[in-house]
């Protein structure tokens, strides 16, 4: 597990990227922690960096395009939305939230939020099941924090942060040295 300072440093510079991608009419639709690259610049400063947007959706995308993607499950599975899980192909940038709330949740508590014995069991999962609050697994977690990992990860898109930049808003305060 990480630290909350670290999880929060690194997912306000994740979703600083997505931020941007969706700006441009892109959702990644794969955020997990392989592909969050991490490593120090020749100064010393931290640098985060997203990776593989290879099943990215577009709102540039032909209708025809988007409408062979329907009932087809794009990311991998442990880290989709319930969206996302159902086949829905015209998911938007809370797709991406529920994706980098997975990541949060992974990197506090070492353990994925939801698990099943195979693909289809998982996915039932993630569509019916609300996902377990990590402080009751980290209890050292501060209830802010876990509030905000909570509303990333809601099941409905609708309860969920709208954008990136207001999940980087919500960690913002909460996280103590983001540069460092």
């Amino acid at each position: 597990t990480l630290s909350a300072d670290l999880v929060g440093a690194i997912t306000m510079r994740v979703a600083s990227i997505l931020h941007a991608a969706h700006g441009h009419g892109y959702v990644h639709r794969d955020v997990k922690p392989e592909h969050i690259l991490m490593d120090r610049d020749e100064n010393g400063w931290f640098r985060v960096r997203l990776l593989d947007f290879g099943v990215c959706s577009s709102i540039r995308a032909p209708k025809d395009e988007r409408d062979r993607e329907v009932g087809r499950v794009f990311g991998t599975p442990s880290y989709v939305s319930p969206e996302q899980a159902s086949g829905d192909p015209d998911v938007d940038a809370r797709a991406d939230v529920l994706g980098l709330g997975i990541v949060m949740f992974e990197a506090l508590t070492g353990r994925l939020p939801f698990t099943g014995s195979n693909v289809a069991n998982l996915l039932r999962r993630i569509i019916r099941e609300d996902a377990p609050r990590a402080a009751l697994i980290r209890h050292d977690l501060h209830h802010t924090f876990d509030s905000v990992v909570a509303t990333a990860l809601a099941r409905d898109p609708e309860d969920r942060f709208p954008t990136m930049r207001s999940l980087s808003r919500a960690l913002a305060p909460i996280v103590a040295d983001r540069k460092s």
